[in-house]
């Protein structure tokens, strides 16, 4: 392990200052930031020492980083500045004293992490707080078998295959190519994902939490040799493990079950999906009642629903109680709609999401004992209007298996425009 020099010491207070002025002068959240600058290419020049030889200023960095991935208003959640400017330092003398990249050092120690142990450990020499945190860990750089663990926690760090782990401009044009099929993966992507992987070419991987689905993105007509390392980072980050699905194109999924089989992996398709949009909303059936705009006082209804929701899919569930918590974010968003039925029954449930120009449908669900009545089918139309009275083209998912909710949908002005599937793993049994 490397000594502290006055140099090292140098670039640890500018990047101490870089995480601390991001939280005032950015509008996007800390961890998006530090997420974007860990994986970013000036970060390299603070690595290699090359920054000190330029005139470049903490002002200089922010335009670099916008340049690289764009400027973004995502997240809202702000650490303290103080902790920032702990972790800036403390990722700097990391990366210096053992002699690892900024990646390899944003991979090991996580944002959300750092900030966690920034009261018991601040006050600390900050060697002695990275050597705790590393011991809490049990990761070693003096024991070749911790070296391995850590090198497989690193999988990311693939410079001879050219993989980032940061979104940028280039993954936006891409999947322009697929607006409505990975609608989702566009909005999601520059979250607090646990996970990225990109070539900025042919392929997204996207793991967001351990609820949804991981997202691949795949140009279509990849060659064999793209298929082959998509298949290997799977493999290389323990995804193929029967904890997680995936959604993905159909031509993916095909490479990808063969590939498998040999390792005695079988993935199978949980659900096939269509992508719709509406430009032209075409008026349903008449049927009872009236459309009403959530407010707090339907935060149990919309909690409720939510719940029936998610239990009649079966994929995606939660606790209930957070449910609540998604109904209380629902309706501060402002995008949810409830339909009363003449008595003022609240019979069926529909939200639209925006991203940009497009507005995602969805929480279509009518309660059980008010089917058939065409209400969902009325709600639809009426928040597919709002959504286009607001400037946003409506789309959205459906199960291309259910043929009567599809129909409905079409029936309302709704096209085809992609199909995609979700698959989930399993170990096939051998004899």
């Amino acid at each position: 392990m490397k000594e502290l020099d006055r140099e090292c010491k140098r670039l640890a207070d500018i990047q101490a200052e870089l995480f601390e002025l991001s939280v005032k002068k950015l509008e996007m959240s800390s961890e998006v930031f530090v997420r974007r600058y860990m994986n970013s290419k000036i970060v390299k020049q603070l690595d290699d020492y090359s920054f000190l030889d330029d005139s470049k200023t903490i002002e200089d960095i922010f335009i670099e980083l916008d340049n690289q991935y764009g400027k973004t208003t995502y997240g809202s959640i702000k650490y303290n500045h103080n902790s920032m400017y702990w972790a800036g330092y403390l990722y700097r003398c990391f990366s210096y004293t053992y002699e690892i990249s900024s990646k390899q050092a944003y991979k090991l120690l996580p944002l959300k992490e750092l900030i966690s142990l920034y009261e018991p450990y601040h006050t600390l020499d900050i060697l002695q707080a990275i050597e705790r945190m590393l011991e809490a860990k049990k990761i070693s750089f003096n024991s070749e078998d911790n070296i391995k663990r850590g090198v497989d926690i690193l999988r990311k760090i693939r410079e001879q295959n050219k993989i980032d782990n940061c979104i940028n401009k280039d993954d936006i044009k891409l999947l322009s190519n697929d607006k409505y099929t990975f609608f989702v993966l566009g909005k999601v992507m520059y979250g607090n994902c646990k996970m990225i992987y990109t070539d900025h070419k042919n392929f997204i991987i996207c793991y967001v939490d351990d609820i949804h689905p991981i997202w691949i993105w795949t140009k279509d007509n990849i060659n064999k040799n793209i298929k082959d390392k998509i298949y290997e980072l799977l493999i290389s980050e323990d995804l193929l493990n029967g904890k997680h699905n995936f959604n993905i194109k159909y031509e993916l999924y095909k490479y990808l079950n063969k590939k498998a089989l040999e390792n005695n992996i079988n993935l199978s398709i949980l659900i096939n999906m269509f992508a719709y949009d509406c430009k032209k909303p075409i008026k349903p059936l008449v049927c009872d009642g009236y459309i009403h705009k959530c407010d707090i006082s339907d935060l149990d209804e919309l909690s409720n629903i939510i719940y029936e929701f998610y239990e009649s899919i079966g994929i995606d569930k939660k606790k209930k109680e957070d449910y609540i918590l998604d109904a209380k974010k629902y309706i501060e968003e402002g995008y949810t709609y409830l339909w009363k039925d003449k008595n003022d029954n609240v019979v069926a449930s529909c939200k639209y999401g925006p991203n940009e120009h497009l507005a995602s449908i969805n929480l279509v669900y009518t309660k059980e004992e008010y089917r058939r009545r065409q209400y969902a089918a009325n709600l639809v139309y009426e928040v597919t209007k709002i959504a286009l009275d607001n400037g946003y083209t409506p789309m959205l998912y459906t199960n291309a298996d259910y043929k009567a909710s599809n129909a409905c949908y079409e029936k309302i002005g709704y096209e085809l425009k992609g199909k995609l599937c979700t698959i989930k793993v399993g170990v096939r049994k051998t004899h």
